[in-house]
């Protein structure tokens, strides 16, 4: 009851407003994925040592950080960390990244994969 009456203030103003945010929104979220090309090799910056592999070749890597070693899967151009000894595993539930730009970090193991491309992406950054 109490949210309807908030609704109830809005202008006509304020409602066209929140729609058009709205889709912005939506319309972000279609058009960001075809602006940021596809990586070429994925970066590894673990304690002490950085690492470069191609993402045009499957294999398996180990990666050794603080707490233990880190199993990376690198398949079809995208990878992600398939094991970790890190106690909330959030960088195994973080899945697939393929695009340049997006990364993938183990705060408790340090160790940084960022996927990085040939040619420049006009996007800085992209959070999911």
């Amino acid at each position: 009851m109490r949210g309807k009456r908030i609704f109830l203030f809005l202008t006509p103003g304020d409602k066209f407003l929140i729609i058009l945010i709205f889709l912005l929104g939506s319309l972000n979220m279609v058009i960001l994925p075809r602006i940021i090309s596809p990586g070429s090799y994925l970066l590894v910056e673990a304690p002490g040592k950085v690492s470069r592999f191609s993402l045009h070749d499957s294999r398996m890597v180990s990666v050794a950080g603080k707490l233990g070693n880190l199993e990376l899967e690198i398949a079809s151009g995208k990878v992600r960390v398939r094991r970790a000894n890190c106690p909330n595993q959030i960088c195994v539930r973080s899945g697939w990244i393929s695009r340049t730009g997006q990364t993938i970090i183990c705060a408790p193991n340090q160790v940084i994969l960022r996927i990085e491309g040939e040619k420049l992406s006009p996007v800085d950054t992209v959070g999911y």
